[in-house]
C-alpha cells in the first residue's frame, strides 16, 4: 500500500477497534509475513492469489467472532455500571419524589 505501512494499520485497527476482525490481503508470498501479522493480531491473511471461498469463509468466521466480541464488551460495560438506577434517590423520601417530577413554576 503506497505511503502507508500494513503493520502499522493493523496496530491502528486493533489499538482503536478492539472488537474488529482484521483479515489482511498481501502480494507478498513471504510466509514469515503471514505469521507476522497473524502473531500481531490479524484474524486472517491471505497471500495472493487467494481463492475466494477461502476469503468469504474467513469473512463470514470474522463476523461472528466480531458479534461475540461486541457481545461480551457489551456485557462487560454493564457489568461495570453501578447497581442503581440513574435518578434514583437514595433516602427514598415521597416529598422529594413529588417536589422532583413538578414542573417548574
Amino acid at each position: 500500500m503506497p505511503g502507508l505501512d500494513g503493520r502499522e494499520l493493523l496496530r491502528y485497527v486493533l489499538a482503536n477497534h478492539s472488537t474488529t476482525p482484521v483479515i489482511v490481503i498481501s502480494g507478498l508470498t513471504d510466509g514469515t509475513d503471514a505469521g507476522e501479522l497473524l502473531n500481531l493480531g490479524a484474524f486472517a491473511c491471505f497471500t495472493k492469489p487467494f481463492r475466494l471461498e477461502e476469503i468469504e469463509e474467513a469473512v463470514e468466521r470474522a463476523i461472528a467472532r466480531h458479534q461475540e466480541l461486541a457481545a461480551a464488551s457489551s456485557s462487560a460495560d454493564s457489568n461495570s455500571r453501578p447497581s442503581s438506577d440513574i435518578g434514583e434517590d437514595e433516602d427514598n423520601d415521597p416529598e422529594d419524589d413529588a417536589a422532583e417530577t413538578q414542573p417548574p413554576h
